[in-house]
């Protein structure tokens, strides 16, 4: 998880996803100015759409933890305000998980993947011959990221190792440059 905001010498901010549910997503964000209030525009990226937001804070004003308002949240962004010397604890919960089918012009023209059950593998078939470095990403059904594989493909064809897999339904994740695909698949 990446978290960077433009003012680095007066705001910190940490992000990290609940290893219990990975639908809620935690952000920490300081705001390291005595004087000021600094206004935050968050971009949410990744496989989640987040449904609800709610905020926790302290500042300079009092040591009592409040629950803050005050702030609209939309497809994944928000803007929202920092109380000088303030520290903002915002909850980011109820995320689905979005495959996109579609791609994109350049990349990538189009793959096929089938499931070797008697080999336990994953074949990924490419419609052409890729010729440059590609990134293929196995997630499960809540999103997690199982395996990734950084590869430059000498034929049409990949293969991926799933014996460690359980029975269920996963996204294969193809990208290359600007380029992402995504497919669902079963394991059984």
């Amino acid at each position: 998880m990446l978290a960077t905001m433009n003012d680095t010498l007066n705001t910190s901010i940490y992000v990290t996803v609940d290893d219990n549910d990975p639908t809620c997503l935690h952000i920490i964000v300081l705001n390291k100015n005595y004087d000021s209030i600094i206004n935050g525009n968050f971009q949410i990226t990744g496989n989640y759409q987040y449904n609800t937001a709610e905020t926790w804070y302290f500042d300079r004003y009092s040591t009592l933890i409040h629950n803050g308002t005050g702030f609209s949240f939309t497809s994944n962004q928000f803007d929202f305000n920092l109380s000088p010397l303030s520290v903002h604890h915002i909850v980011l919960t109820n995320g689905t998980f979005v495959v996109e089918e579609e791609e994109t012009d350049s990349g990538v023209s189009g793959f096929t993947v089938h499931y070797n059950s008697l080999m336990k593998e994953v074949n990924v078939n490419f419609l052409e011959v890729v010729n440059s470095a590609i990134s293929i990403s196995i997630f499960d059904i809540s999103g997690k990221k199982l395996k990734e594989l950084n590869i430059i493909p000498f034929d049409a064809t990949v293969n991926i190792d799933v014996r460690y897999f359980i029975s269920g339904i996963y996204f294969l994740q193809v990208q290359t440059g600007d380029s992402t695909v995504s497919k669902k698949f079963l394991l059984l």
